[in-house]
């Protein structure tokens, strides 16, 4: 049941702690930004957040936004001025996130480090630090992979990635309701230390760990890059960082290299024997990957109009629905003749496109 009204406010006669706890924002329609509409949202001050019985004379609004709600005093007794203060402060919260807005419109609530949350934080880098959704996703994932862990949390597979309609699965709730200040130098360090130990029964093994360890301290921290803090508004932050001084694990760049153990030309035969007639859109998939060496997303977005036959070539180009991961990559990448012939035959028409 949802008690939010058209503006995406809670109507104060019409709430319940337990409901609204699990309450999602109701998309606004396009009259939410009319003065006449946020005059009927404003009240006197409430016994509810004064905790007293007589009612004060200025004004006040509830918002809620995202997963967070918040009683906002509007210091003015005139109806007109409060409505416009209501509606900025809700277009600003949406624009910038909670903790930005809280700083610039309720200035006299003393703030600390223990108010900026997980989510807050991930919210502020995602608004203002401009990086890619992917990258960003990646930052993200990270982060809640050690700090899943340090709070030893379990998850059921898909719940890392939250749950349908953009809602986060409660798994990923119970870390990013978490004040960022929790997660130490000290406790990253002894994750780490224990994740290794737990994966050392010999050499190879030891070596794998750590080479995991590092990627996702390195994706974690990477949240918190001086260039990323800069972006961002004036906020409370912890003393003393998560990844201060957590430096990466020592590694012989040899263990990287990758060593096949798989026989391409079976594979491959295996492919033409198995795929080509039966499912060729799978098969379409297995030439660009093995033959190309395409990434998933260069697959999935790569045009017909990008196929060259002329050259034997496939060209991996910028447009409407792709970015590539880096500009290097935006380049062509040639096949063997009988594969291309094979792409050749496959294409639906001569247009493309």
């Amino acid at each position: 049941m949802h008690f939010l009204d058209e503006n995406g406010l809670i109507n104060p006669e019409e709430k319940s702690g337990k409901n609204m706890a699990n309450t999602e924002p109701v998309a606004p329609p396009s009259v939410r930004g009319s003065l006449a509409s946020w005059k009927k949202k404003v009240l006197k001050s409430t016994t509810t957040y004064y905790r007293r019985a007589e009612n004060i004379s200025e004004y006040m609004v509830r918002i809620q936004c995202g997963l967070q709600r918040e009683w906002i005093p509007l210091g003015t007794v005139d109806l007109n001025e409060a409505a416009a203060k209501a509606r900025d402060f809700y277009f600003f919260v949406r624009a910038n996130g909670w903790v930005a807005g809280l700083a610039k419109f309720k200035p006299q609530t003393k703030t600390s480090e223990r108010d900026l949350t997980v989510g807050n934080y991930f919210e502020l880098v995602r608004l203002h630090a401009g990086l890619k959704p992917m990258t960003f996703s990646d930052y993200c994932r990270c982060f809640r992979g050690i700090a899943g862990e340090i709070l030893r949390l379990k998850h059921e597979g898909a719940e890392k990635y939250g749950i349908a309609d953009g809602k986060s699965s409660q798994w990923r709730l119970a870390i990013e309701k978490r004040p960022l200040a929790f997660f130490t130098p000290a406790k990253v360090a002894a994750w780490r230390s224990e994740y290794v130990a737990a994966r050392s029964s010999n050499y190879v093994e030891k070596r794998r760990a750590e080479h995991t360890a590092n990627s996702k301290v390195r994706g974690a921290r990477s949240l918190f890059t001086e260039k990323i803090m800069n972006t961002l508004p004036p906020v409370v932050l912890p003393a003393v960082l998560p990844f201060h001084r957590i430096f990466l694990l020592p590694e012989a760049e040899a263990s990287f290299h990758y060593k096949s153990e798989v026989d391409a030309g079976k594979l491959l035969d295996a492919a033409f024997s198995e795929l080509r007639t039966d499912r060729p859109e799978l098969f379409l998939i297995f030439l660009l990957a093995l033959g190309g060496g395409l990434r998933r997303n260069e697959i999935d977005k790569l045009r017909w109009v990008d196929v060259l036959p002329e050259e034997n070539a496939v060209s991996i180009t910028a447009h409407e629905f792709f970015e590539a991961k880096t500009d290097e990559a935006l380049t062509k990448v040639y096949l063997e003749p009988k594969l291309m012939a094979e792409l050749v035959r496959l294409r639906p028409s001569p247009c493309g496109g």
